[in-house]
């Protein structure tokens, strides 16, 4: 999915962790470098819309025309290019309900197809979001199989 290079750098960054089931904030993300340049970004943010397609449009759409994303079935939501993959997954139950919003581009890629590099943007969506529902520590389904 990421093209050839020397080498790999990946950068965390956890701004701001969920301490307990009354913290309404959770944000975290991950960058791959890759001989210095940016690669791949891996985003998770504790929010809440109106819609789902409201998330869509704020979230996901920012990287990529909404013609170019295809749902998958996964969270409440979940769409995928082969730029970018997002999924808004059920988090908190208490007071107002939030949602993780977890969105994964591609900001380089390599010769791949467009559905292998769809298809590998979603599993890395998927597993980021799995990831990142347990470190929230949500209390909702997830709604997402892994």
């Amino acid at each position: 999915m990421l093209p050839e290079k020397s080498s790999y750098s990946f950068r965390d960054y956890a701004t701001d962790l969920r301490t307990d089931e009354l913290d309404n904030s959770y944000q975290t993300a991950c960058f791959v470098h890759g001989d210095g340049e940016q690669l791949l970004v891996a985003q998770a943010e504790m929010l809440e819309y109106d819609t789902t397609e409201s998330w869509q449009k704020e979230a996901v759409e920012q990287f990529v025309p909404a013609s170019s994303l295809l749902p998958f079935d996964a969270g409440d939501k979940a769409v995928a290019s082969d730029r970018v993959a997002g999924i808004y997954v059920p988090c908190a139950s208490r007071g107002v309900r939030r949602h993780l919003s977890v969105v994964v581009q591609l900001k380089k890629q390599s010769d791949a197809s467009a559905s292998e590099l769809r298809a590998r943007l979603i599993d890395l969506a998927e597993n980021a979001a799995v990831y990142a529902h347990t470190k929230a520590k949500c209390d909702m389904p997830s709604k997402v199989d892994r």
